[in-house]
């Protein structure tokens, strides 16, 4: 058993032999989520075949399970690509879609990708975690925290590439997509 795991079974452990509320405080997991593009709907995970393979999924995976079997009311959150909130709605500089625009001014070239994206305003992000912690109505052991409606990668960079020909004042021929398929 990882460490992980081992620190989600102390702390169940802890709460439940406490002498407090075990409605509060409410336990919330939270971690990425997996989008597979092949029906571009959140990635099943109740179903274990789904998990294996990667630590990652797999951690995820069991460590759900651990708080399903535990009798708490705790839920995991599955949070897909968090964006920049209000006002501006910018990203963290450090974050990959920054990274990936800086580089591409460098470079000339914009990649475009398969599949789709899902990028949701941490406003968003903490509404949702704040209204399932303070819900008095029973909670679901997961909620998929993800932006309703999907768009594609494609017409995502295609925006962003528009964007910075308007805003750094670029001709209109520069930055073209190049696949990157892989």
């Amino acid at each position: 058993m990882d460490l992980l795991h081992r620190m989600v079974i102390q702390y169940i452990e802890a709460i439940a032999g406490s002498t407090i509320d075990p409605q509060f405080p409410r336990f919330q997991l939270n971690r990425s989520t997996v989008f597979w593009c092949q029906n571009t709907r959140p990635y099943p995970e109740e179903v274990a075949k789904y998990a294996v393979g990667g630590g990652y999924g797999e951690s995820k995976y069991v460590t759900e399970r651990i708080l399903a079997k535990s009798g708490l009311d705790a839920t995991s959150f599955r949070i897909g690509q968090i964006t920049g909130g209000a006002p501006n709605g910018a990203w963290a500089t450090s974050d990959w879609v920054p990274i990936l625009v800086r580089s591409s001014l460098s470079t000339g070239e914009l990649p475009d990708a398969f599949g789709v994206v899902s990028w949701i305003p941490m406003d968003a992000v903490c509404s949702a975690l704040l209204d399932v912690g303070f819900s008095d109505e029973p909670v679901p052991i997961a909620v998929n925290v993800v932006h309703p409606k999907l768009v594609s990668y494609t017409s995502a960079a295609k925006s962003i590439r528009n964007a910075l020909i308007r805003e750094k004042q670029l001709s209109s021929d520069s930055l073209p997509l190049v696949p990157d398929h892989n």
